[in-house]
């Protein structure tokens, strides 16, 4: 097929446009580059993953902490720490930051009172080599006999009325803790106690009963057959 001549019928595609002109490719609405804030080659700028909003860490952690009832203290701290961390939308999870504080300062005030009130009790704990007549206590008697020092003028459930070591014990009448009790108290400490009350029961505790020895200690304790004392016998 010879070659198109001057006279020959236009061609069928458009030449190129030269660069710079208009709808060239790098003309003003080609698919150069953009311009400043302009899209790109092939459309809109693609997202940003610098700028994604991401959850809090700290946050999340404080609100697991806080429903643990030893550490929710930290769950606290750390849900002030979030508060800062999520403010103003920059990061997720204020929920938990809010939740971690409410939540944890009522279980940590929880366990305060519950640390309070062990310790108490355990203070309350009657030592043998301690005890002293005319102490009250309240006795739990379960697995062995233990006792915890009461007010006399709260209820409680007995009050001990004799204490010494079992070498130095009067043991010629024992027939029985009445007796036994008895004869290690002053004539003076068992006509108050009756005076006090006549239904009352008559106990003894040593450190070994199951062994006793020479320089065990013992208590003699006495406490009503139904309800409570609320006042000293020996006072």
């Amino acid at each position: 097929m010879p070659p198109p001549t001057g006279d020959s019928p236009a061609a069928p595609f458009a030449p190129y446009p030269a660069p710079g002109a208009p709808g060239g490719p790098w003309g003003p609405g080609g698919p150069g580059p953009a311009g400043p804030g302009g899209p790109g080659p092939w459309g809109p700028a693609p997202f940003d993953h610098q700028h994604r909003v991401t959850t809090d860490a700290v946050s999340i952690t404080g609100f697991v902490l806080s429903l643990t009832f030893c550490l929710s203290f930290v769950g606290v701290i750390l849900g002030l720490v979030g508060l800062g961390r999520t403010k103003g939308g920059k990061r997720k999870g204020r929920w938990a930051a809010v939740s971690a504080i409410a939540v944890g300062a009522v279980l940590t005030v929880a366990a305060v009172g519950f640390a309070v009130l062990v310790g108490r009790e355990v203070a309350a704990v009657v030592d043998p080599s301690e005890a002293e007549a005319g102490m009250c206590v309240d006795v739990d008697d379960d697995d062995e006999v233990r006792f915890s020092e009461r007010g006399c003028s709260e209820e409680h459930d007995a009050e001990i009325v004799a204490v010494g070591t079992l070498g130095e014990a009067d043991t010629s009448t024992f027939t029985g803790p009445e007796e036994f009790c008895r004869a290690q108290m002053p004539r003076g400490a068992q006509a108050r106690v009756d005076a006090a009350s006549s239904d009352l029961r008559w106990e003894i505790a040593s450190e070994d009963p199951s062994d006793p020895g020479a320089e065990d200690r013992f208590l003699c304790y006495v406490e009503p057959r139904s309800g409570s004392l609320d006042s000293p016998l020996l006072g």
